[in-house]
């Protein structure tokens, strides 16, 4: 992992730390995070003023070229990760679905 990939990266009230790949969140204390969910939360993380369509998820977390993969696969990853992570992931609040184009992280 690159030196920049190992700060602890903060949005909103949620801290991703690199070192442990442990989430802190309120109300909800630290999680660890398996290495999929992690690189996953981490792009997400990183990118939390984008919105990140499946596609681009597939390519520059996973590595898929352009045009390949399977959404669904994205769609799985953010379910499970959602219900590790979510208080409620029927209604996730960090987590965040924008219809038609993809997602992002951040309270709104």
């Amino acid at each position: 992992m690159e030196d920049s990939q190992l700060e602890t990266i903060i949005v909103d009230a949620y801290v991703l730390n690199p070192r442990t790949y442990e989430i802190s969140m309120p109300d909800r204390g630290k999680i660890r995070l398996s290495p999929v969910q992690f690189e996953l939360l981490h792009f997400l993380m990183t990118h939390h003023d984008e919105i990140l369509s499946p596609g681009r998820l597939l390519e520059e977390v996973w590595g898929y070229p352009q045009n390949t993969g399977s959404h669904a696969l994205v769609r799985m990853h953010i379910k499970k990760l959602r219900q590790k992570i979510e208080l409620d992931p029927a209604k996730p609040q960090f987590i965040r679905n924008i219809a038609g184009y993809g997602y992002t992280v951040g309270v709104e």
